[in-house]
Order: C-alpha cells, then structure tokens, then sequence
C-alpha cells in the first residue's frame, strides 16, 4: 500500500485552504427587520443569518447560501428566498403575491 507523501499532502491542504480563502463574506450574516409594521403597528420580529441558519419566528431552519453579486439566494427543503442587495443594510425580496419586501439590518 502507497501511502501519500507529506510534500503531497501539504499542497493538498494548501489548494484547499486557498480555495476556501477566495470565497466573499456572505453580506446576510446577522439580524434583520422588517421596515414595514405589522397590521397592528407593532414593529415586525427580527430574522437571523448565521452561516448555515435562518432564524425566525423562534425556529432555527438549516439553509444553504448562493452568493451573487447582487443578490443571495436562500435555500431551505425545497424553498428558496433570492435577497436582493440594495446596500450594506438594506435587502428586498419578493413575497408570494409579489408584494417587495424591505430590510433593514439592527444591531
């Protein structure tokens, strides 16, 4: 049995670690509002982006992130959300009627 030798593994590591040093930060990382109020004038609850979770209304959902230049697709089962990047605080989508949704990032 062959086994690998340290030079091949060390530029094995080195190209992975290069081409994970490529890929841009994901600009939805962190919390989220709704700028538009509930139908009662409250303020709309915050939705969350961690690396590999969306959270909101309380419940932590897996996702997978499509990084565009203008846009992030969300994917979670066999949903998708594209948001689309206005600027470093301000995302859109749009809903199920069409309707444009607005967000802006709190601290």
């Amino acid at each position: 049995m062959k086994l690998f030798s340290p030079i091949s593994l060390f530029l094995g590591a080195s190209l992975l670690f290069l081409t994970a040093c490529d890929e841009p930060p994901n600009p939805l990382m962190g919390k989220w509002q709704h700028t538009a109020p509930t139908a009662d004038g409250e303020a709309q609850e915050i939705v969350e982006f961690t690396p590999s979770t969306m959270i909101i209304d309380g419940r932590r959902v897996t996702v997978v992130y499509q990084l565009r230049p203008d846009k992030v697709r969300v994917s979670a089962s066999k949903q998708a959300i594209v948001y689309n990047l206005i600027d470093a605080d301000t995302i859109s989508y749009s809903d199920d009627d069409s309707n444009v949704v607005t967000l802006r990032r709190v601290e």
